[in-house]
């Protein structure tokens, strides 16, 4: 036996049964579903309005894997935006992750959204684990949190695929991390999540397309790919340990922005191939000393120092710029003197 359940035409919250099947009306508004179990065929109609199916967490290995998960969703978003979020628990092991096999009966439903962890994993973690996540063509948010199981050592391997992606990495200590927007303007964000930001591997690529970056620890290589990417630097974990990360713009105007933290002897940044349209911004930021920024301009010879506490710019020893925090400096601006031997870098 089927039951309805039909919305009043405001903003209705549904939430599955557990014991039979059912099908949710909406009438209008902003509708929400949630999904509580995965083993009856409950039918979703949206209608108009932004409407959103959520489900509870989904363990793969208890639950039966892709054919149960595509089983369970039926979703009919009608007129809106409408969107679903798919939240998947892997058990800590070896895992490759296709999440454009995630679907279902999807129809009018313009956001796929992915969140991947082990997080509450029922088994003891394998010592070693490395997880293979792909995306898809589309834009979509994914949300990658494993770790959460004293892995000895964790790999993630991330590829968003296209479109204009926005992917976050949490959860546990990885000792080797790769991301890769792909093509698309997408937005990455990963925090504090070297295990050993001396010795572990970490690439971040945003790719084709205009990009915004952000990571806060050391260690590392982050390459933003052709298009105008935003890098934000900010090492507000407080780790006085582990090498300066590399970041490389690649081509196009990119904006490298240092905020609201403290970059202590050797820890903070290395910015290498800084071309004629790029751009630094500095606000708010301590810079502990000499050897903690590190900028390398794409044309050799050249090279500018910087006293944190006086705020005075120095070209060759001399005075060229006073600033505050805010102020913007480009290439041109310090691209007149020959390096010597300072190894043709400038330093903050």
């Amino acid at each position: 036996m089927r039951y309805r359940v039909i919305g009043d035409g405001q903003d209705n919250d549904f939430t599955t049964d557990f014991d039979r099947n059912e099908t949710f009306i909406g009438r209008g508004g902003d509708d929400s579903y949630t999904i509580a179990w995965f083993e009856e065929r409950d039918r979703l109609f949206g209608n108009a309005g932004a409407d959103e199916l959520r489900m509870d967490w989904f363990i793969w290995d208890e639950y039966g894997g892709l054919s149960a998960l595509n089983r369970a969703v039926w979703f009919d978003g009608g007129r809106g935006q409408d969107r679903i979020e798919y939240r998947v628990i892997y058990e800590p092991k070896d895992t490759v992750i296709d999440l454009g096999t995630y679907g279902g009966t999807l129809t009018s439903v313009e956001h796929i959204d992915f969140f991947v962890t082990d997080h509450q994993g029922r088994t003891t973690s394998d010592p070693v684990v490395a997880y293979d996540v792909t995306g898809t063509a589309r834009s979509e948010d994914i949300i990658a949190a494993f770790g959460f199981r004293n892995t000895q050592d964790l790999t993630l391997r991330l590829d968003a695929g296209g479109g204009n992606d926005r992917i976050a990495v949490t959860g546990g200590y990885y000792d080797r991390l790769v991301v890769d927007g792909g093509g698309g303007h997408d937005t990455i964000v990963v925090n504090g999540l070297l295990r050993d930001g001396a010795r572990n591997e970490m690439t971040l690529r945003g790719g084709a397309g205009n990009d915004r970056i952000y990571y806060n620890d050391p260690g590392g290589v982050v390459l933003g790919g052709a298009g105008r990417d935003t890098f934000l630097l900010s090492p507000i974990s407080g780790s006085d340990a582990g090498d300066a990360t590399i970041y490389r713009g690649g081509k196009g105007a990119d904006t490298f922005v240092f905020y609201n933290g403290f970059f202590p002897k050797g820890v903070g940044a290395d910015i290498r191939d800084f071309r004629g349209n790029d751009r630094l911004e500095i606000a708010a930021t301590i810079v502990g000393s000499m050897d903690a920024v590190a900028l390398t301009p794409s044309t050799p010879g050249r090279y500018v120092e910087y006293d944190p506490a006086s705020g005075i710019l120095m070209l060759s020893g001399q005075e060229a710029i006073r600033f505050t925090p805010g102020t913007i400096i480009r290439e041109d601006q310090v691209s007149i003197v020959d390096a010597g031997i300072y190894s043709d870098m400038f330093f903050f």
